[in-house]
């Protein structure tokens, strides 16, 4: 938990925020708005780091519902997909992307 609160409280170090799961929106949301005292600070901090958002799908609704912009929603909801969007428009080179992925455990295995 201490490596994402330090790494959202920096968000103006990555040019991207990639989200690959509604779960993932919501923890990283949820941080935000410990450490930052609520939903609308938490969107304030976000909007001033100026980080582009990026989700999948549909997830992305979760991050417009906080008062926040999707900046990158590739037609194919996946991170291979999030990654071709990217390079199609010209932000791939030089991006420095936080991509927030949870913790596996249980023997289960992370998609590739």
């Amino acid at each position: 938990m201490q490596q994402l609160d330090e790494a959202i409280q920096q968000l103006d170090h990555y040019t991207h925020l990639a989200f690959t799961s509604k779960n993932g929106i919501i923890a990283v949301l949820e941080r935000l708005e410990a450490l930052h005292g609520g939903r609308e600070a938490a969107a304030a901090h976000v909007r001033k780091s100026c980080i582009k958002l990026c989700a999948l799908g549909a997830d992305g609704r979760v991050l417009q519902e906080a008062g926040l912009q999707v900046d990158a929603s590739p037609s194919e909801a996946s991170t291979k997909g999030l990654v071709a969007e990217l390079a199609a428009t010209g932000q791939a080179q030089g991006a420095r992307v936080l991509c927030p992925v949870p913790h596996v455990t249980g023997g289960l295995v992370e998609p590739p």
